[in-house]
């Protein structure tokens, strides 16, 4: 029982949900484009299934290691802004926590590591050492910062999705796929980002009290959640000239899909980021957020059905 109770606390506080969500996105992204896309063009990749799969298990891994040691650093913090949520000395102790995050790191910089050893690829180890770097000082100290630990972790989420063409030649050399993956890669950054500053405000209690200086501690929550609203406006700005551009209603399908799915729940966020009062909005506006990067994610997979 005790065992099974460790591993239930392992699968918390690694996000299995959003693990999960890193999975299929980087599945998504080779089997619903790269691969049909360069089979279109009569071209393959240059990565093996294999060999991809073992740049998912060290991304996972990596991530994994992150929000373990992202709680690590927060124990005192989530005491005010989440009481009896943060498991690390309480259900798991902080030395456990810390060997199971050394552990992780380690697995996923191992197999990155492998990869570039057989894939011929020098500096896929290295890459993995900056985002491994980066999540660490993230969660030791940019994320106190102004903007440093939004930005950082954005820039990571954007990098997840832009792995599954870094090391493949033939994908790179591909413009459609170059365009769309750095296009998902955008939309991912600025998810993320809009995710963060909401998450700011609803942390703000606990984070002004061990001195952080946040975009709504600096800057005031009123400030931080319009800045929220204006990136939601803007993405859907964004969509909308790609739609143009597209000609995207001619597609019906693709193009329902990311009006209801997409735009829509962006412009609904946009109004309640300008409307929240409480913690307890930010909390429900956090949750859309990330409802909406799902989504958006998910639309590789109605554009694969559609073409």
């Amino acid at each position: 029982m005790k065992l099974l109770s460790f591993f239930k606390t392992i699968l918390t506080i690694t996000r299995s949900l959003n693990l999960l969500i890193i999975c299929i996105a980087l599945l998504l992204a080779r089997y619903t484009i790269i691969k049909p896309i360069l089979g279109f063009e009569g071209a393959t990749s240059s990565l093996s299934d294999a060999l991809y799969l073992i740049i998912v298990l060290s991304t996972l891994f990596i991530a994994a290691g992150g929000y373990i040691i992202n709680d690590y650093f927060d124990t005192g913090i989530d005491k005010i802004n989440k009481p009896d949520k943060n498991l690390i000395g309480v259900k798991i102790t902080r030395k456990s926590a810390l060997l199971v995050y050394v552990f992780m790191t380690l697995a996923g910089l191992a197999g990155s590591f492998w990869f570039g050893h057989v894939a011929d690829t020098r500096y896929a180890g290295l890459i993995f050492v900056l985002c491994a770097g980066l999540l660490y000082f993230y969660s030791a100290s940019y994320k106190k910062m102004f903007l440093v630990g939004n930005l950082t972790i954005s820039l990571l989420t954007a990098l997840t999705i832009g792995l599954s063409i870094l090391f493949d030649k033939n994908a790179w050399s591909s413009e459609p796929i170059y365009t769309l993956i750095i296009a998902y890669s955008l939309f991912a950054f600025t998810l993320t980002l809009v995710r963060e500053i909401i998450k700011d405000c609803e942390d703000a209690q606990g984070d002004m009290a061990y001195h952080s200086s946040t975009l709504p501690i600096v800057t005031g929550l009123k400030t931080a959640r319009w800045t929220a609203s204006l990136l939601c406006i803007l993405t859907f700005a964004a969509i909308l000239a790609i739609q143009i551009a597209q000609v995207q209603w001619e597609d019906k399908i693709s193009f329902l899909y990311v009006t209801i799915a997409i735009q829509l729940p962006l412009l609904f966020l946009a109004f309640r980021n300008i409307k929240a009062k409480t913690k307890n909005d930010d909390h429900a506006n956090s949750i859309i957020s990330k409802i909406i990067m799902v989504t958006g994610l998910f639309s590789m997979l109605i554009f694969y059905i559609s073409f």
